[in-house]
């Protein structure tokens, strides 16, 4: 049985972990629309403005199922998986939504267009990313968080990864990393995340 006690450390591990995630998932997207759609600040501002929405949007409807919820710990597993997978498929349409838009290279695209593009894009990704927001907060409630506190306790760990992973993203990986790599690593990564919840989950069933 996974107690409050000895389920603490692993959970903020968990959550620490999203941060680093969602940031890492932020950068390589931003990169690689820039790349596709020759863009400046105004292509981040509407991916920035996309992706916060639909993180919203996951994490306001998360927070109405997590609670129904039978085995939190595998929905959160599940979500982490479901990351891996659309991430990968996400970066190559972002490579070839010009081909398929039938834009020629060099030509530029509308600000509606990019908006809706960029947004049907990144969907699945930051709305799961978003979701698993309320999955997080779950947990904490569930390692002894008193309700009220388990939200800001989960935005802080969050927090916490996302500033790790920037820290090494770019002083690290960026300079090393081609852009045909990163997406393989980031898979491996999320992959050796999900596989690392469910040995936790495991050797801790639920009675």
């Amino acid at each position: 049985m996974l107690t409050e006690k000895s389920s603490g450390p692993i959970i903020r591990s968990a959550v620490i972990l999203m941060g680093f995630n969602g940031l890492w998932l932020q950068v390589f997207l931003i990169r690689e629309l820039l790349v596709t759609f020759s863009g400046n600040e105004l292509v981040i501002g509407i991916f920035l403005a996309n992706w916060l929405f639909l993180t919203a949007a996951g994490s306001f409807i998360s927070s109405r199922f997590a609670a129904k919820v039978r085995d939190v710990y595998f929905g959160y597993t599940l979500l982490q998986v479901a990351i891996s997978f659309f991430f990968p498929l996400a970066i190559y349409y972002v490579r070839t939504i010009k081909y398929h838009l039938g834009i020629v290279p060099g030509e530029g695209i509308a600000l509606p267009l990019l908006f809706l593009v960029s947004f049907m894009l990144i969907l699945p990704v930051a709305f799961l990313v978003g979701y698993q927001f309320g999955y997080a907060c779950r947990l904490m409630a569930e390692s002894g968080s008193r309700p009220d506190h388990a939200v800001s306790r989960a935005y802080f760990f969050e927090s916490v990864g996302s500033m790790t992973g920037g820290l090494l993203l770019g002083q690290v990986f960026m300079l090393k990393l081609t852009s045909d790599l990163t997406p393989t690593m980031k898979l491996k990564k999320n992959v050796a995340i999900a596989q690392y919840q469910e040995t936790i989950n495991a050797m801790y069933p639920d009675d």
